[in-house]
């Protein structure tokens, strides 16, 4: 409002959406190769653990501050992957089927995977060492995921508008002018 940046409400419902749809997926392997499907699951299962093991000696000290940091960063991630899955599906949807992928698209669908796994091993470390937080509530909130969507869409739109109308002739002109007349009359009211 008053020419300031602000994210846009239906982008976050749709990438809440994205959320819902897939908080409680359960992390997909090759399906197309048994053997290959399996040793990809074992490494997973590996990394999990070994997450969840580097987390051990953190809960002897402080189990509940630790406990809630790493529901925090389970959050984080959920929402990151969230925004990011909703940003490819919505930009794949414009690209021709007689057309290639563009690179940076790709690098997304990357991105968009790899933080899919991130998320689901963060779910998965919380369910195996979870208990010994001390927290009654292990659950991936759906408002503190929404929360960090917002803030997320807010930082881009203010990175947008510092790339794009800041340096526009309008926002010097229209946006400068008004501060001018406000402080003008600020100073002849007082």
């Amino acid at each position: 409002a008053d020419g300031a940046p602000a994210f846009q409400q239906s982008r976050v419902d749709g990438i809440m959406k994205v959320f819902n749809a897939k908080k409680d997926t359960e992390m997909q392997f090759n399906n197309e190769d048994t053997e290959l499907a399996d040793k990809e699951r074992e490494y997973f299962e590996k990394q999990v653990k070994t997450v969840a093991d580097g987390f051990m000696p953190l809960l002897e000290v402080d189990p509940q501050s630790t406990g809630i940091n790493l529901l925090q960063l389970t959050t984080r991630t959920w929402a990151e992957f969230s925004a990011i899955a909703y940003e490819y599906k919505e930009e794949a949807a414009k690209v021709s089927a007689e057309d290639e992928l563009p690179t940076w698209l790709i690098e997304r669908e990357d991105k968009m995977f790899g933080l899919g796994r991130k998320a689901r091993m963060l779910s998965a470390v919380i369910q195996t060492i979870g208990t010994e937080f001390g927290l009654a509530d292990l659950s991936l909130n759906t408002m503190r995921v929404q929360t960090e969507v917002v803030r997320r869409q807010q930082r881009l739109a203010e990175w947008n508008y510092k790339q794009h109308a800041d340096c526009s002739v309008h926002v010097a002109n229209t946006l400068n002018r008004q501060t001018t007349e406000h402080t003008k009359g600020m100073f002849d009211a007082a």
